[in-house]
């Protein structure tokens, strides 16, 4: 089972609707859990119109996975959900997270037993300790940017964090693969901030502005669901799940 975190360090930057998206891709084709380890849950919200246990009451041994994780509507696409602003989760964060480094190693052990293909995990814009146990447990890291000086500036965080990281843990996922969100051609500072990335030594998916996410949000669908979603939405959604298989 390879297991792709979708995570940065600035929030707002579409991350949950492209994890969703890229979840429901590899799903047309494999067996993908999606986690949801953020405590907002709005991959949760999403995909699931009801919830009785949840990400939290795995972590904290209450339940076995296999009784936590749920389909959704998409064939082949499973969820182990957080319930919606969980304080459960977020008590977690706080209070045991750093006590169990290898928790979210030990929960990808049982997942693969129960057959899946992908783990695909939704994080926070944090980076503390839960947020390092999953990347302990996770092959590749996706960040998800938009085109302006704000998410430049936290995409290079998150690189000196992930940095750190590696020096800490003696372990780093693979990161060779950025998500450009909601592009907008017509800025002209977009296009300078894309031409900058395109000269790093990161493989750019350039998803462009579509209110189709809008209407897909509202939908509680994958956006490739959406009827009169751009072409180009749905073509980097298959070259970005063909790059990660």
């Amino acid at each position: 089972m390879k297991t792709i975190t979708i995570g940065n360090q600035k929030g707002g930057t579409g991350k949950t609707t492209i994890t969703i998206s890229l979840a429901a891709e590899l799903a047309k084709n494999a067996k993908v859990v999606l986690i949801d380890a953020d405590p907002q849950g709005n991959a949760t919200n999403t995909l699931l119109k009801s919830v009785n246990k949840e990400l939290a009451n795995v972590l904290y041994g209450e339940c076995p996975v296999d009784e936590a994780v749920v389909p959704s509507e998409i064939s082949n696409l499973y969820i182990l959900p957080t319930f919606s602003l969980s304080p459960k989760l977020r008590t977690y964060k706080m209070n045991q997270a750093a006590s169990e480094p290898f928790i979210m190693c030990d929960l990808k052990e049982e997942l693969v037993k129960m057959g899946f293909d992908y783990c695909i995990i939704d994080t926070s814009p944090a980076f503390e300790a839960l947020e390092e146990n999953i990347y302990q447990a996770t092959d590749e890291i996706i960040p998800v940017m938009l085109l302006d000086l704000y998410s430049l500036d936290g995409f290079s965080i998150f690189r000196n964090l992930l940095e750190g990281f590696q020096k800490r843990k003696k372990y780093m996922p693979a990161l060779k693969n950025v998500i450009v969100n909601n592009c907008d051609n017509r800025k002209s500072i977009s296009n300078q901030i894309k031409d900058e990335m395109e000269k790093t030594q990161y493989k750019l998916f350039v998803i462009p502005s579509d209110q189709s996410f809008q209407r897909a949000v509202n939908a509680h669908i994958p956006v490739q669901y959406v009827k009169g979603v751009k072409k180009e939405v749905t073509s980097e959604l298959e070259k970005l799940a063909e790059e990660v298989k």
